[in-house]
């Protein structure tokens, strides 16, 4: 399974009734071969910014799709985006589908610095995803994966019973949490926000 993640400046209307806005691209997905699923989730931090999640069997499947005449205005996204999108595509290690159907999920893009290797990320990431795997607010797995289009870019989502008790979870074990969370920001530049997604098909 590929998953393909949209993040774009959400207009108006998705952000009003995402289910009517989405419909015309809900329609077309659904005609479509080797498509799984889309999830929509604006950002909590930021109304300017929405993620989508798009399941597929393959990445060949995506690409075929990004092949049909008339590709973009044929999805029917139009409507639910102010800009262009960024897309990547990521393999996950684990199912994101609990992470994305949590109350809230955290949605993390990392980056390697220079000089840092993928082993590196897996000794920071096991660490911190061991610790999590304690926390009772923390909906298990947590999916990371590393984009097709950009070798060394990672998307991690974890999800939460909520954004709240996300925030309370590190601040009651701040001494616990800020080394394991220092060890990975050494190794990676993050972008973290929180997301409430919505499985619309």
């Amino acid at each position: 399974m590929i998953y393909e993640v949209l993040t774009f400046e959400p207009t108006e209307a998705v952000l009003a009734d995402a289910a009517a806005t989405l419909m015309p691209s809900i329609k077309f997905f659904a005609n479509t071969e080797g498509f799984n699923g889309l999830y929509f989730g604006p950002s909590d931090e930021d109304q300017c910014t929405a993620f989508m999640v798009i399941a597929w069997e393959s990445h060949e499947h995506f690409k075929t799709m990004t092949a049909l005449p008339g590709f973009p205005g044929i999805t029917g996204l139009v409507g639910a985006m102010k800009s262009r999108p960024t897309i990547v595509n990521v393999p996950f290690q684990e199912s994101p589908e609990a992470a994305l159907s949590a109350g809230s999920t955290e949605v993390s893009t990392a980056t390697l610095k220079p000089g840092k290797t993928i082993q590196d990320l897996g000794t920071a990431a096991d660490a911190l995803l061991a610790q999590l795997a304690n926390e009772p607010a923390c909906i298990k797995p947590c999916a990371l994966g590393e984009t097709i289009e950009e070798p060394g870019k990672f998307i991690v989502l974890v999800g939460w019973t909520s954004t709240k008790d996300h925030q309370e979870a590190v601040q009651k074990a701040g001494e616990v949490y800020m080394p394991l969370i220092g060890g990975f920001k050494e190794v990676v530049d993050m972008k973290l926000m929180h997301a409430t997604f919505t499985k619309y098909a």
